[in-house]
């Protein structure tokens, strides 16, 4: 069956199951979308779409052990559950709550991170 990320580049569930095994094994970090010049890349909550429970579970920990080596990712602020952050200006962690990646707080938009930054210390 065809597999696409949110990117909508179709590739079949094969090559991709091949994609990320090879990915893995030469310990590149997320699978990347396959389209050239794509930089998509292979979220471990899309991972779980493709890939058996047990191979889900070996890939999140490819990915965030890869992200902490990298420095690009982050704790969450409520229960502390690593999250990935290299994809968007927010990420939301499984518990529901979503940060800012660019400055680690709650997630704040509109606001930028200066003026949140502002708000919080006058808010002791």
């Amino acid at each position: 069956f065809p597999f696409s990320l949110s990117c909508l580049h179709s590739f079949c569930s094969e090559c991709w199951l091949q994609h990320v095994g090879m990915t893995m094994r030469e310990q590149r970090g997320a699978a990347a979308c396959m389209a050239p010049n794509c930089t998509c890349i292979l979220s471990i909550d899309a991972a779980t779409s493709l890939l058996s429970p047990e191979s889900a579970q070996i890939y999140r920990e490819f990915v965030e052990s890869s992200l902490k080596s990298q420095g690009k990712s982050l704790n969450c602020p409520k229960c502390t559950a690593n999250i990935d952050v290299s994809s968007s200006r927010s990420a939301q962690c499984r518990c529901g709550t979503v940060i800012c990646t660019v400055c680690a707080s709650i997630d704040h938009r509109p606001v930028s991170c200066g003026v949140y930054a502002r708000y919080r210390e006058a808010a002791g």
